[in-house]
């Protein structure tokens, strides 16, 4: 699987419903965008945590989102594998299977 394309193509796709669904697509991205804001927890934390979920959701399109999202945030590949070692904890083998995708797109997106 190409994850640059695949993340292309989410951004794509996301703006095709966008303009299909204005109102509440702008409404999900500013729920996303306050979820996101610096607090407590840093950009860095929440996306490796959004990429867990993304993990345990089994959803390719996220998974490719919030990897790219962590490296964004400087997340490192030892972080990545340490958040998703949690992720096989809580889920099992399809979080496992899950998590190899989610590694391969973190070091996929990672190469220049």
């Amino acid at each position: 699987m190409d994850f640059k394309q695949q993340a292309r193509d989410g951004k794509e796709l996301m703006g095709k419903l966008a303009q299909a669904a204005p109102e509440v697509v702008g409404a999900f991205r500013s729920l996303n965008a306050a979820a996101h804001k610096e607090g407590a927890l840093g950009a860095k934390t929440k996306e490796l945590i959004a990429l867990a979920l993304g993990v345990q959701a089994r959803c390719i399109p996220c998974i490719t989102a919030h990897a790219q999202g962590a490296l964004s945030a400087g997340a490192t590949r030892e972080e990545v594998v340490e958040a998703l070692e949690v992720t096989i904890t809580m889920g099992g083998g399809p979080s496992a299977t899950h998590s190899a995708i989610a590694l391969e797109a973190f070091d996929q997106l990672s190469k220049k």
